[in-house]
C-alpha cells in the first residue's frame, strides 16, 4: 500500500497596496486621514485579516480606515496588517495548514498634531515691472510634494483661473489688479493620493485716501486736476459727478483746464468745481483700450479738494473775477456773494455778501485801482463796492452815457476816457 500526494497549489503573493506606500515606509499624519487599501488575495478562505497599531486592532471600514493624532506631542506608531488565506488544498501539508498564504506587511506611521496645513507667507507686492504680484512659500511637510497650484479670482464681474504647474513655481503676476478690493482663491494639489488639496484665500484692497484728488489754479481762468500715482501700473479716467461724463481718460495722474469757465458751463455747482460735490476717478488695467462709464470698473468715490478752492454753494453760475495788481487781490463776484483771494496763492482773504446788489446780468466786473472800488456796469446805471465789502454806492445815467460806456467796454482804445 502507498499514498500519492497531490501537488500543493502555486505560490501567489498576497499583494497589499496601501494609499500606494510601499511596505516598510513612513507614513505620516498630521490631521484626521483616510488610508485606503486593496487587497490582491489567491482563492480560498480568509482565516486572518487584522490590522493592528502598535498591537492593538484597529476598526476598519469599506476599503479604508481611519487615522487621528490623538496628542500634541509628535509620536510614532507601528501599523501591522496580517493576512492568511486558506486554499482548501487536498495535500496533506495542505490539510495540516502548512500550505496557507501568510503575508505580513509593517508601516512606520509618525503623527504630527501641530502642523500648519496652508499656504505661508502669502503677501503682494509691486514687481519690477510696477505690476501686482503674488507669493508664498512653497509647503515643506513630509509627503506634501505639490503637484500643481489653482488660482481663482474676479475683475470686473468675469471670473479668471491661473494654473501653475512648476511646483518651484511660488508666485503669480496679475496685470489687471490695479485698484479696489482683490480676492484670490489659491488651491495647492498634491501628488500623494492621501492629501486633500489646500484652500488659501487672500484679500486685499488698493485704494486713495479721501480728499485725495486735488485742484490747484494754473492760472485766473485756468487749473489742474491730479491725484496720487497709483501704486501698481494703471490708466485713469475721471468724471464729474456721479456716473458723469468721463472728461480725461488717460495714463497721467492729472490733467490740465485751460478755460474753466467753457470747461463748467452747463454743469451746477461748478466753478471751477465745488466742495462736497462727488466726483469718480476710474482706475483700469494699464493695457485698457478704452474706459467708458457703462463698465464694471474700479472707481474712487471722492470729493475735490483744494486750500484755495473757488465755490458756490447755491448753483448760481453768472460768476464775474477781476484784479487789483497793486494790492495783489482777485475778486470773484456771483449774485451778492463775493470772494476775495490773494492773486498769488489764491488764499481767501474774505468773503460777504451785498444785498443792495441788482442782478441783472453782466459779464464783467472791473477794479477801480485808484479809487479801491469794484466797478459793476448794470443796465442804466454803474455799481460801487468798496474792496472791503461794506461801502456800496450806484451811479445812474442817462442814455447817451450809456451808450458811449457800453462803446468803451467794447472798444476801450476808440474811446477817449475823460
Amino acid at each position: 500500500m502507498y499514498y500519492v500526494d497531490v501537488p500543493k497549489p502555486d505560490d501567489t503573493e498576497i499583494i497589499l497596496n496601501l494609499a500606494d506606500f510601499p511596505t516598510g515606509a513612513a507614513i505620516y499624519i498630521y490631521k484626521k486621514t483616510k488610508l485606503h487599501y486593496q487587497l490582491s488575495l489567491p482563492e480560498g478562505q480568509v482565516l486572518k485579516k487584522r490590522f493592528s497599531l502598535n498591537g492593538e486592532e484597529m476598526y476598519l471600514m469599506d476599503g479604508y480606515f481611519e487615522l487621528v493624532p490623538t496628542s500634541n506631542v509628535r509620536t510614532t506608531k507601528k501599523l501591522t496588517v496580517d493576512i492568511e488565506v486558506d486554499p482548501h488544498s487536498e495535500s496533506i501539508s495542505g490539510k495540516l495548514g502548512f500550505e496557507n498564504y501568510i503575508g505580513k506587511f509593517e508601516y512606520t506611521l509618525v503623527f504630527i498634531p501641530d502642523a500648519v496645513l496652508h499656504l505661508n507667507n502669502i503677501v503682494h507686492h509691486r514687481n519690477k515691472d510696477d505690476y501686482f504680484e503674488l507669493t508664498w512659500d512653497k509647503p515643506e511637510l513630509e509627503q506634501y510634494t505639490v503637484d500643481k497650484y489653482r488660482i481663482t479670482y474676479y475683475h470686473n464681474n468675469k471670473t479668471y483661473v491661473k494654473e501653475i504647474t512648476d511646483p518651484h513655481e511660488t508666485g503669480f503676476v496679475d496685470s489687471l489688479a490695479v485698484f479696489g478690493a482683490l480676492y484670490y482663491r489659491i488651491e495647492t494639489f498634491f501628488k500623494e493620493a492621501i492629501r486633500e488639496p489646500w484652500v488659501d484665500v487672500y484679500t486685499t484692497v488698493i485704494e486713495f485716501p479721501k480728499n485725495s484728488i486735488r485742484f490747484e489754479y494754473t492760472g485766473v481762468n485756468s487749473g489742474k486736476i491730479s491725484w496720487p500715482k497709483n501704486e501698481y501700473k494703471s490708466r485713469y479716467a475721471f468724471a464729474t459727478g456721479y456716473y458723469g461724463d468721463i472728461v480725461y481718460e488717460g495714463e497721467e495722474n492729472y490733467f490740465e483746464i485751460d478755460d474753466l469757465i467753457e470747461f463748467t458751463r452747463d454743469k451746477n455747482n461748478l466753478f471751477p468745481f465745488s466742495q462736497g460735490v462727488l466726483y469718480e476717478l476710474y482706475v483700469v488695467p494699464f493695457d485698457t483700450k478704452s474706459i467708458s462709464k457703462d463698465g464694471a470698473w474700479s472707481i474712487h468715490y471722492d470729493v475735490l479738494y483744494s486750500p484755495s478752492l473757488i465755490t458756490i454753494e447755491d448753483g448760481y453760475l453768472d460768476f464775474q473775477i477781476c484784479t487789483d495788481t497793486p494790492t495783489n487781490r482777485l475778486f470773484v463776484r456771483n449774485g451778492y456773494n463775493f470772494w476775495i483771494y490773494d492773486k498769488d496763492d489764491l488764499e481767501l482773504l474774505d468773503q460777504g455778501e451785498v444785498d443792495e446788489l441788482s442782478l441783472s446780468w453782466n459779464g464783467r466786473i472791473f477794479c477801480s485801482e485808484k479809487s479801491s472800488l469794484i466797478v459793476i456796469p448794470s443796465s442804466g446805471c454803474i455799481e460801487l463796492v468798496s474792496y472791503d465789502l461794506k461801502n456800496y454806492e450806484k451811479l445812474q445815467f442817462d442814455r447817451e452815457e450809456e451808450l458811449t460806456y457800453r462803446e468803451y467796454l467794447l472798444h476801450p482804445l476808440s474811446v477817449q476816457r475823460t
